[in-house]
């Protein structure tokens, strides 16, 4: 007779498995955007998970309001999938662009201008502002930033900037 603490190792092991990678993945919220270069489309796509834009450049010149994650498929975004440098970022205070991770989702530009630049067109909202750049690689890119406004907080974490 098996005793009433003991736990089958596979039940285990998969419970583990389980925890780590709800651990592991951040949940999305109602209001995220997505974008995949391969399965997206800036045509038809709506920026659902189920719907996602093809590329960051479309996602990011049509944000609704209050958008706070913009989640980037794994797989590479260049002139081809529709990417135009630099990309012009919307000054949304929390906005965290969320790759799938450094080696996975890659932002290839070619040209001689930075990869990411903020709108300020129409903002009054500067100081306190926070913006997060995640899991990301820059490859090819003229890395570069213009430190024009006072009290931005710009986090990248989890990326990689190859010349």
């Amino acid at each position: 007779m098996r005793s009433p603490f003991t736990c089958p190792l596979p039940s285990l092991r998969r419970l583990v498995r389980i925890l780590a990678l709800s651990l592991l993945t951040v949940p999305a919220t109602a209001s995220d955007v997505f974008v995949d270069p391969v399965l997206g489309s800036d045509t038809t796509g709506n920026g659902t998970a189920s719907a996602p834009w093809k590329s960051l450049t479309h996602a990011v010149t049509t944000l609704p309001a209050g958008v706070p994650t913009v989640h980037l498929a794994a797989g590479t975004y260049d002139a081809s999938t529709g990417e135009a440098f630099p990309l012009l970022l919307p000054l949304v205070d929390g906005l965290t662009i969320r790759g799938a991770g450094p080696g996975s989702t890659t932002l290839i530009n070619p040209t001689l201008q930075q990869a990411l630049q903020f709108n300020s067109i129409g903002s009054s909202q500067q100081n306190g502002f926070t913006f997060t750049v995640e899991g990301l690689t820059f490859d090819g890119s003229a890395v570069r930033g213009d430190a024009s406004f006072s009290g931005l907080g710009i986090v990248m974490r989890d990326c990689v900037v190859r010349d």
